[in-house]
């Protein structure tokens, strides 16, 4: 009788369309980078395109350009939309009481963002963005292998596949990461062309009788700051660890015997 770690995908599978505006501040000293992001999460369940957005979030960031440079941020927005952002290290962000993602039940708003930073050395500084309306023409990825992937060897290399995007940005891109029962990310991927349409997990990435949350993002900016700068870099695993109210592809590790 011999013992086969073996690791089932289950029938549902996540697939992320994440849209923001990025701004470098060039005059603000205290200030580095601050941007905005709309998300929308997608499950597919089937080998069909997922269709209707499981949830919608928002993301907010403030950089500071040296440490303990920016002592608070707020983020006002259209429709009356007011939050504070929280120093979560190296950077204010949006977050709930709960260190989740902000999670709204329609997409986040076009119109203007006002971001409000009480800085160490030059006060109050103010910075808006204009943020469009949701994103058309992105459909969501589709998992061309989706069968394959409910029954999955840890002990063997594994090919996830899809269908190709279609590029709407010239700083479009995709980014993969799996996070563990833990909540620690396992393995990620944090920038991929979109005219790639698989990746390999090495062997043994998964460990048999346990859970993981897989994600699959696109990344679209659809306006970057004036002087081109390129996006910051972009973080899966902590958009992945807040995005507590969507349901990502399940990774199941068992043991199977013959």
């Amino acid at each position: 009788m011999i013992s086969r770690k073996s690791s089932v995908l289950s029938q549902i599978a996540l697939v992320v369309l994440a849209a923001g505006y990025f701004s470098k501040s060039g005059q603000a000293q205290d200030v580095q980078e601050y941007y905005v992001e709309r998300g929308e999460y997608f499950t597919q369940s089937t080998t069909n395109r997922p269709v209707s957005a499981l949830s919608h979030e928002l993301f907010a960031y403030v950089f500071p350009a040296a440490n303990g440079s920016v002592l608070s941020a707020a983020l006002s927005g259209p429709r009356g939309l007011t939050f504070s952002l929280t120093d979560s290290g190296g950077a204010f962000q949006l977050l709930d009481e709960a260190n989740n993602s902000i999670a709204l039940t329609v997409p986040a708003p076009g119109g203007t963002y006002q971001f409000n930073v009480g800085t160490l050395n030059q006060g109050l500084r103010v910075f808006k963005l204009s943020l469009p309306g949701p994103a058309s023409g992105i459909p969501p990825v589709r998992v061309a292998n989706f069968p394959e992937a409910q029954v999955v060897d840890a002990s063997q290399p594994f090919m996830l596949q899809w269908d190709k995007v279609i590029k709407r940005g010239a700083q479009d891109y995709l980014a993969f990461n799996v996070i563990g029962p833990g909540g620690n990310s396992v393995f990620s991927v944090t920038r991929m062309a979109l005219a790639q349409t698989n990746l390999v997990m090495p062997a043994d990435t998964l460990q048999p009788n346990k859970n993981y949350r897989a994600y699959l993002y696109i990344i679209h900016y659809f306006r970057l700051s004036a002087n081109g700068a390129p996006p910051p870099a972009w973080w899966p695993s902590k958009r992945a660890q807040q995005s507590s109210q969507s349901k990502p592809l399940i990774l199941r590790g068992f043991s199977v015997c013959s």
